[in-house]
């Protein structure tokens, strides 16, 4: 374990084996502990790098006044270790900080593997998606903090048969997200802007592997369709029975892809 300091905060990361770098960035609300049971399914042959992005997880410091400047921080903590250009695993809110980093600094940036990204919510917008963003504020306000957290963690990691990946992890982990929930309601904000814009996205030269789930909210499913589209070149893989989470829901497929894309 180790440190890298970025423009006033302090991001902590975690590097297992040798190798290639590749760089695993979490979601929104998640920190680099939920990536465990992938990198355990990893095969040998790569430097394994996670890390807690600004405000979340372990990671000290003021929160980001917006979702590039996690980009920025994911460029120090590449340059830093001295590994770029790497492959960038991420998921989520993660995945658009990765699509940025690979716009503003394509030099280090070798390929992309994007689970779900979160890009452009507003754009191709879901009923359940607002409610559940409008509850999470309405209870925060209120003052129920955690409950609102852990709501819109349900709701974001729930399935179709109406279970949810939230209630089966470790709560250690459950405790860490609900810490960090003021985090998360800003990057929900953050995230409601279309950027980084459409003409960005397309601009990307990076070879880019879409990762899908098939049971989890639908509005996850259309922003990745959405990315499939201004990316023509990439290659989407679907992982079966598999919510929005997927590097938790179903971590030993969503290694696989990983390698598989690693290995092309």
């Amino acid at each position: 374990m180790g440190t890298v300091a970025v423009d006033g905060a302090t991001l902590e990361y975690d590097v297992r084996g040798e190798g290639p770098c590749v760089v695993f960035v979490h979601g929104t609300g998640t920190h680099r502990l939920t990536f465990g049971p992938v990198l355990d399914a990893m095969p040998a042959g790569n430097a394994l790098v996670t890390y807690d992005r600004r405000g979340f997880g372990a990671s000290r410091g003021p929160l980001a006044q917006r979702m590039d400047q996690h980009a920025e921080d994911l460029a120090v903590v590449v340059q830093e270790l001295g590994r770029g250009p790497a492959s960038i695993v991420a998921q989520s809110g993660g995945a658009v900080v990765a699509l940025q980093l690979a716009a503003s600094r394509p030099d280090l940036v070798s390929q992309l593997i994007l689970a779900e990204p979160a890009v452009h919510m507003l754009r191709v917008p879901s009923l359940a998606a607002l409610r559940a963003t409008s509850a999470l504020q309405r209870r925060w306000a209120l003052g129920h903090r955690e409950e609102a957290v852990v709501g819109f963690y349900r709701w974001s990691s729930g399935r179709s048969d109406g279970t949810s990946a939230w209630d089966t992890v470790p709560e250690q982990w459950q405790d860490i997200a609900v810490h960090h929930g003021g985090a998360v309601i800003r990057e929900l904000r953050q995230l409601m802007a279309p950027a980084p814009s459409a003409h960005t996205i397309r601009s990307i030269a990076t070879p880019t592997t879409l990762v899908i789930g098939d049971v989890g909210p639908s509005v996850f499913h259309r922003t990745t369709r959405r990315v499939a589209r201004l990316l023509p070149r990439s290659t989407t893989v679907k992982v079966v029975d598999s919510g929005h989470l997927i590097a938790i829901d179903q971590p030993v497929a969503f290694a696989a892809v990983v390698a598989e894309a690693l290995t092309n």
